[in-house]
């Protein structure tokens, strides 16, 4: 004997109508929420230079709230305060506060730097070179006077500048002569000691007997060692034109100059007088 089903009532069945309506719907809004959390994070891992979009702040549509997770190994990543890290043929890390990321590292491609090479430095204008490792200036000159007639002092000085890269000792030679070729004085072995890479020193000396010569012939004689930086090197001689006062002689001329005024008055004053008046 078949039991006949009693039908629902009619309540009970627009309930289930209704339940049945909200699922469809809640399972079609939810389909577009996973596909629109997974664009960003897709243009995220694709992108390193992109941004990170803002979250939102708007409750999601329908009141579903839909979490999307993304498996895998990005090749960059992004947090809150926009910070990343990738490696590109070398090694490298980068921060930005919008979420950029810079990168800096080496690689095996990448030429070695190369250092320049030094130059030497240009000689000025008064100097003479010397083998390329030394710079020798011109001879410059003062005459120092003396009550002695015979006396007198001529300073000579000159510089000399080290472009090696040796700490350099040599020594300088120094006389004078006058103008019918005499020598007149000498120092001889002035020390030049320890002159360092790159350095200027200037080398003097007093030479003594300038008396009234007034035109002397000044000169100098470098002697270097004999090689430096494997340049072989030769003693180098620089001469100059001197000139001292012969104040004796400068002397003479003007006592003679006054005596002729003192003469000159003299007759004058004779020629004007009138006749018989040193009778």
């Amino acid at each position: 004997m078949m039991t006949r089903m009693r039908p629902l009532p009619t309540r009970r069945r627009r309930a289930l109508l209704a339940s049945s309506l909200i699922v469809a719907v809640a399972m079609l809004f939810g389909s577009p929420g996973v596909a629109m959390a997974s664009a960003p994070m897709a243009a995220a891992a694709t992108d390193c230079a992109a941004s990170a979009p803002a979250p939102s702040t708007e409750p999601p549509a329908e009141g579903i709230d839909v979490t999307a997770t993304v498996l895998g190994t990005p090749s960059c990543s992004l947090s809150g305060n926009g910070t990343g890290s990738g490696v590109a043929n070398g090694t490298g890390s980068g921060a930005g506060n919008s979420g950029s990321s810079l990168s800096s590292g080496s690689s095996s491609n990448v030429p070695a730097t190369v250092a320049p090479t030094a130059t030497t430095p240009a000689a000025n204008s008064d100097e003479v070179d010397l083998g390329g490792v030394m710079y020798v200036g011109g001879v410059s000159s003062a005459s120092i006077p003396s009550l002695n007639p015979f006396g007198g002092t001529l300073q000579l000085w000159f510089t000399v500048r080290n472009v090696s890269a040796s700490t350099i000792d040599a020594k300088a030679d120094f006389w004078m002569e006058s103008i019918f070729g005499n020598r007149i004085s000498t120092a001889d072995g002035v020390l030049i000691e320890d002159l360092k890479p790159g350095e200027m020193r200037t080398v003097s000396a007093e030479l003594p007997g300038v008396g009234q010569w007034s035109i002397l012939s000044a000169h100098t004689r470098l002697t270097p060692p004999d090689s430096v930086d494997g340049t072989a090197l030769t003693p180098l001689t620089r001469d100059a034109t001197a000139f001292a006062l012969p104040w004796l002689f400068v002397l003479l001329v003007a006592a003679g100059l006054a005596t002729w005024a003192i003469v000159q008055v003299l007759r004058r004053r004779e020629a004007t007088q009138p006749a018989g008046v040193f009778a």
